[in-house]
């Protein structure tokens, strides 16, 4: 995900992103056509534009997917998870308030492709809405890794409530 915008009144064009943020003083028209583009290319150079000439520059950080993203259990064993630790009362813990948020933005995601049919219908045009199921996937994504690394990081945990908490786990969220 980005944001490019600008912001003091026109005075300044600015791009966020993973790999950082640049921004660039201008003098934006109002009523006049100006063309304002941003880039960022894998080495994290990012670029601003102003009619085609370059207005500011910044060198962020890298950004590269890692090649071998860790596996994740598929989004049912997740709510299957949710559900166990729930009715083992064990409801109100960080890995199940975890795994509802996943299950909660797995929901919201249904909502909005539901809501993309209900657009159509109204001539209301929503924002794009392949980059809103993008922004709900990587965040469902992001949940869910955090999920599997925070349960990887109490697995030596020898409470009895992260005990319970790790076997459910084993049991509800294998692959098999």
């Amino acid at each position: 995900g980005y944001n490019f915008d600008f912001i003091d009144s026109g005075k300044t064009l600015r791009l966020i992103n993973v790999t950082g943020t640049v921004e660039a003083a201008v003098q934006l028209k109002i009523g006049v056509w100006q063309h304002v583009a941003a880039t960022c290319d894998r080495s994290g150079r990012m670029r601003l534009y102003l009619d085609g000439k370059l207005m500011g520059e910044l060198q962020g950080k890298p950004h590269a997917p890692s090649a071998n993203p860790r596996p994740m259990p598929p989004l049912e064993k997740v709510a299957e998870f949710a559900a166990k630790l729930e009715s083992a009362g064990l409801g109100r813990t960080f890995a199940a308030g975890q795994a509802g948020m996943i299950v909660s933005m797995v929901s919201a995601l249904h909502d909005h492709r539901r809501a993309r049919k209900l657009y159509t219908m109204t001539g209301i045009p929503p924002a794009d809405p392949d980059r809103v199921d993008d922004l709900y996937c990587g965040t469902i994504d992001k949940l869910t890794l955090g999920l599997m690394d925070y349960l990887a990081a109490h697995s030596g945990d020898r409470d009895g409530a992260s005990m319970r908490i790790q076997t459910i786990a084993r049991r509800s969220l294998s692959a098999g």
